[in-house]
């Protein structure tokens, strides 16, 4: 029989346990210095980024109303400038490899200027952001909190005179479970105040509508996250009769989940699919152009024209089959991080704060169709001279419009909804199978 009072009595009880337990106390104690922090050092970083990112696309633009002729153009190139990513702060993902400045001619393969005078040891040592609290340091906790839940009661001989009062074994893990993912909460609620405190204070952050609920559904992806390594301590809990036992294979499997299986994957992706080297490809791409650029030089218009065009036929089919070799590549990945929570949690994390693999993807694919139309420019000016048809005066508002990083690129919530879903769906299936398992076991549990 379901006896409401003594689920929340028990709740309650487990709560108090938890929140006057001197680990917890310590616990809160280092989340929240390594929050503060953590959100301070990145908000500064994206404010150094931002104030680099105006200063450079100042100077770049600059630079495009002194180019006058084509000369100039295959000279200095243009550079196109990208903003930093304000939710990076939440998650880095991919925005400390994603290059802010990319210089690009038609002749000369594009030149990352990425923040060249900083030390390259602040590469190594990255300071922690809000997902690798939330991945590794509260999943650790969650998984040390509850873990003698059940063996640590029947050691101390609390278990058997627990279920002597009308309540099922159903109802007393249900009550542990809300009493101890409550007193959970205090130390990541309050981690979570403290970086959207810091972003709302940042007068260079301007948080959207759509920024808000991402960083919203970022807090429920953490949760049910964190929530799995706190049914995972309560399932071994129930199945070893010591504490000492259970403690043990719980930091095994959460160093397999956190540390070795993210380390796996990569090469394991690498030896299925080996895409062509991109030094490789840039080899062959100049070997086509030169070639070409020789047997062309002297040819009529239409020769010419024709000419250009099997070779960029040509140039197109060698990028299209390494792209669709590095998406292989990257669609294996993603499957074999799934397998981990920290895995799917971390393609979410990054989905909603527009770090991860669909805004690269988005960024490159703008970079090659920013070189690519710079290139029909240079060879329309050359179609011209050959021709004797009269130039008109060099057009850089065709090159002020060509900027590849406008705001649009980034992906929406919208656009990654079913990418989403499928993330958060996975996560709350691997907490009902926890739990069911947990429940499982206890009802076999042996009390005494």
């Amino acid at each position: 029989m379901f006896n409401k009072n003594l689920l929340w009595i028990i709740a309650l009880k487990e709560f108090k346990y938890y929140i006057i337990s001197f680990r917890f106390v310590i616990c809160t104690i280092l989340v929240l210095i390594l929050s503060i922090v953590s959100s301070i050092i990145l908000s500064n970083d994206y404010s150094e980024k931002n104030s680099e990112f105006i200063t450079s696309y100042q100077i770049h633009q600059k630079e495009i109303e002194t180019i006058s002729n084509r000369g100039q153009l295959l000279m200095a190139g243009l550079t196109a400038d990208r903003a930093p990513i304000k939710l990076s702060i939440y998650a880095q993902g991919l925005e400390p490899y994603i290059p802010h400045s990319f210089t690009v001619s038609p002749v000369v393969p594009p030149n990352v200027n990425e923040r060249k005078y900083k030390n390259p040891l602040f590469s190594i040592f990255t300071p922690p952001d809000f997902i690798f609290i939330v991945k590794t340091i509260l999943s650790l906790i969650a998984l040390l909190l509850v873990i003698g839940t059940i063996s640590g009661e029947k050691e101390a001989g609390t278990l058997k005179l627990t279920l002597s009062y009308p309540i099922s074994r159903a109802q007393l893990i249900l009550g542990k479970t809300i009493g101890g993912y409550l007193a959970l909460f205090i130390p990541f609620f309050a981690s979570a105040l403290i970086f959207l405190f810091v972003i709302i204070i940042n007068p260079v952050i301007e948080l959207t509508s759509e920024d808000i609920i991402s960083i919203i559904l970022l807090y429920i992806g953490s949760l049910l996250y964190i929530a799995i390594f706190f049914q995972l301590g309560i399932l071994l809990s129930s199945i070893f009769k010591n504490t000492a036992p259970a403690l043990l294979i719980g930091i095994l499997i959460w160093t397999f989940w956190i540390i070795i299986w993210p380390g796996i994957i990569q090469p394991v992706a690498e030896s299925i699919i080996k895409p062509v080297p991109e030094s490789s490809i840039e080899a062959t791409k100049s070997t086509i152009l030169r070639d070409t650029d020789r047997k062309t030089f002297f040819l009529k218009s239409d020769e010419w024209e024709t000419q250009r065009k099997e070779l960029w036929e040509k140039i197109s089919r060698i990028e299209e089959q390494a792209q669709g070799q590095w998406r292989e590549q990257t669609q294996i990945l993603q499957i074999l991080a799934n397998f981990s929570p920290a895995g799917t949690f971390v393609l979410l994390s990054t989905n909603l704060t527009k770090t991860g693999i669909n805004d690269f993807n988005k960024i490159a694919s703008a970079l090659r169709n920013f070189q690519f139309n710079l290139i029909k420019f240079d060879d329309n000016l050359i179609l011209k001279a050959k021709r004797n048809e009269p130039l008109e005066p060099f057009p850089r508002y065709l090159i002020q419009k060509w900027n590849p990083f406008d705001p649009s690129l980034s992906s929406s919530l919208k656009e990654n909804s079913d990418l989403n879903i499928f993330y958060f769906s996975l996560l709350f299936i691997e907490i009902l199978i926890l739990f069911l398992l947990g429940l499982l076991f206890f009802n076999r549990y042996d009390i005494r």
